[in-house]
C-alpha cells in the first residue's frame, strides 16, 4: 500500500478537493478484479491515515458498480460503518460527529441482519464496539475541555462518558471471543494439512501451494484482529479511569489497575508469539 505524503502547507480544502478527485478517478477508470483485498485494503488505508471522509467517498462511488465482485458487495455496509466510525473519532464536531456514530450503527445493524453467519461478524463486534468507545471519547474530550466554572456540565459529560465507554466493554469481548474461536479453527485447519503434507512425504515448506498461503494468511490476521480487540478491551478500563475527577478515587484505582494488568498480559502474549 503506498504512503500519502501530504504538504502541511497545502490548506485542508485543497488537499480534500485533489483525493476527491483521485478517488473519482479511480473509481471509473481502475478495473476492478476479482479479489476484494484491494479495495479493502486501499479504504482501510485510508482510515489509517485519518481519512475516513475519503473512505466513505470512495466505498460510495464503488458500490454500485456492475463489475464489483460479489465478495466486496457483502461487505461494503460494514466497510461503510468503519469508514463512518473513523470519521466520528477525526471530526472535532460533536454533532458531526454523533450523525457519523449513528449511521455507522445503522450500517452495522443491516449488515449483520443480512449476513448473520459472515466470517466478518467478529470485526463488525468490534466495530460495535468502536462506536460507544469512540462515543465515549467524543464524551471525554468534551468534559476535560470545559473550565471549572462548568463543573456540573463537565461532571454530567464524565458519567456520560462512563456509560459509554462501559457499553463498548462487552462487544470488545464477543469480538474477542469470535476471533478466539476463528484462530482456534484455522489452527486446526493448518494442522490437518500439515499432517496430510506428511503422509504424502511432501516437505512443507517446497510444497506450499496457493491455498496453504492463503490459509497461514488468514491465520495471520485473524491473529492479528485478536490482538487487536484484547487491546481495545484493556483500553475500556484506562478510559474509563479518566472519567474520574479525583485521582484518588477508588473506582479511577481499579480501573487503572486492571487497564495495566490486561495490557501486561497482552504484551506478554505479543512477545511470546516472536
Amino acid at each position: 500500500m503506498p504512503r500519502f505524503v501530504i504538504d502541511r502547507c497545502i490548506p485542508v480544502p485543497i488537499v480534500g478537493a485533489v483525493f476527491g478527485l483521485g478517488l473519482l478517478v479511480a473509481a471509473l477508470v481502475v478495473p476492478v478484479h476479482a479479489a476484494e483485498r484491494p479495495h479493502l485494503e486501499f479504504v482501510n488505508g485510508l482510515r489509517q491515515r485519518n481519512l475516513g471522509e475519503l473512505a466513505i467517498e470512495y466505498l460510495t462511488s464503488i458500490q454500485k458498480r456492475p463489475d464489483l465482485p460479489a465478495d466486496v458487495k457483502e461487505v461494503l455496509d460494514l466497510e461503510l460503518a468503519k469508514s463512518h466510525s473513523s470519521a466520528a473519532l477525526e471530526t472535532r464536531n460533536v454533532d458531526d460527529a454523533r450523525k457519523h456514530l449513528t449511521e455507522a450503527k445503522g450500517l452495522l445493524d443491516k449488515f449483520v441482519k443480512e449476513h448473520a453467519n459472515h466470517p466478518q461478524v467478529a470485526s463488525a463486534s468490534t466495530t460495535y464496539g468502536d462506536l460507544a468507545f469512540r462515543g465515549g471519547q467524543s464524551l471525554l474530550r468534551a468534559a476535560l475541555g470545559l473550565s471549572d466554572k462548568d463543573k456540573e456540565k463537565k461532571k454530567t459529560l464524565m458519567q456520560d462518558a462512563r456509560v459509554a465507554l462501559e457499553d463498548s466493554r462487552p462487544k470488545y469481548a464477543k469480538a474477542v471471543e469470535l476471533y478466539a474461536a476463528s484462530v482456534t479453527e484455522l489452527v486446526k485447519q493448518r494442522k490437518a494439512d500439515q499432517a496430510v503434507a506428511a503422509e504424502k512425504k511432501q516437505k512443507v515448506k517446497k510444497a506450499r501451494t496457493r491455498a496453504q498461503r492463503l490459509a497461514d494468511e488468514a491465520l495471520e490476521l485473524a491473529m492479528e484482529d485478536w490482538y487487536d480487540a484484547r487491546f481495545k478491551l484493556a483500553s475500556v478500563d484506562y478510559n474509563v479511569a479518566r472519567t474520574f475527577a479525583d485521582p484518588k478515587d477508588p473506582a479511577r484505582v481499579k480501573a487503572l489497575l486492571a487497564a495495566a494488568k490486561a495490557y501486561v498480559t497482552q504484551s506478554a502474549r505479543l512477545v511470546g508469539q516472536q
